[in-house]
């Protein structure tokens, strides 16, 4: 059954699902270019103390986790993209991350590939894609 679903998506459907999925991969990697940044958590200071049932102790603690979540969630999506690409083969992994990642112009493929076999190799990329994302 899942096949026949798949075979129904069009290249263009199956592109839209992608677009979406990098979209996301690439605001993970900003948000952990972010955490690096020294604002991005609160700050902890030891010179006084703070006392549990304050608000503003609540408000840092809740943005801390909230925080710590998202650069968790991040990580994972950047490690699990990273992994289906360097499972697929080169040609593949050279479409979905020349289209998807580095936003190359819309005809670089042209130098390397016929018309058919460009959009025969990214037809399986985007289906080897979604495979891994559906078994996930």
């Amino acid at each position: 059954m899942k096949e026949n679903q798949e075979k129904a998506l069009s290249l263009k459907a199956k592109d839209e699902i992608l677009q979406a999925v990098f979209k996301e991969y690439q605001y993970a990697k900003e948000t952990l270019e972010k955490i690096h940044d020294e604002n991005y958590f609160p700050k902890v200071h030891f010179d006084y103390i703070i006392h549990e049932q304050t608000s503003s102790y609540q408000f840092y603690e809740h943005r801390l986790l909230h925080r710590l979540d998202q650069m968790q969630n991040s990580q994972k999506l950047i490690r699990f993209v990273d992994e289906v690409l360097a499972r697929l083969p080169p040609k593949e992994r050279e479409i979905l991350t020349r289209e998807y990642i580095d936003h190359a112009q819309t005809d670089w493929w042209k130098a390397s590939y016929a018309r058919s076999s460009y959009y025969r190799t990214k037809n399986r990329a985007l289906d080897h894609m979604l495979e891994y994302l559906m078994l996930s």
